[in-house]
């Protein structure tokens, strides 16, 4: 068998075990906003996981969507870009939404967060420019604190 066969070879393996979801996966990522529908889908499937009685085939999907997305969300594929009051108002609303930790209780709060001595940085994705995937905050203080209180 040449080289050129095998590879020919193992393509048509690959066409014919792929299951037919993984390949309208990719098309719809290639849709205007489809990366963030599929990341939705993802979301579905793992909440409604649980209540499916026969799960196997669903898990096999939710599998091959997770592997295609990080393929998508790779450290080289996201940008950092600082946050600002004077960034657009859909990041800005998002980091008052995501924030789980130290609930935001309103605008005032949320300005001061993104004020002097403080930074506030978005790792988003190009096809879900609005949409932060990790959000990270960080207070510039003088020294090292004992506290994250201070």
């Amino acid at each position: 068998m040449t080289s050129s066969n095998f590879i020919q070879t193992c393509e048509n393996i690959h066409s014919y075990t792929e299951p037919k979801y993984a390949e309208l996966f990719r098309l719809i990522g290639r849709q205007p906003d489809g990366v963030h529908s599929l990341v939705h889908l993802r979301a579905d499937i793992l909440k409604f996981l649980p209540e499916i009685e026969s799960p196997a085939y669903v898990e096999r999907m939710s599998e091959s969507l997770r592997d295609l997305l990080a393929t998508w969300f790779t450290t080289g594929l996201l940008q950092v870009e600082r946050v600002t009051w004077q960034s657009p108002c859909e990041i800005v609303q998002r980091v008052s939404e995501y924030e789980a930790v130290h609930r935001i209780r309103n605008w005032a709060d949320l300005k001061r967060r993104l004020g002097p001595y403080r930074r506030c940085f978005a790792y988003t994705h190009h096809m879900m420019p609005n949409d932060p995937l990790v959000i990270l905050h960080v207070g510039l203080v003088d020294n090292i604190s004992n506290s994250i209180q201070t």
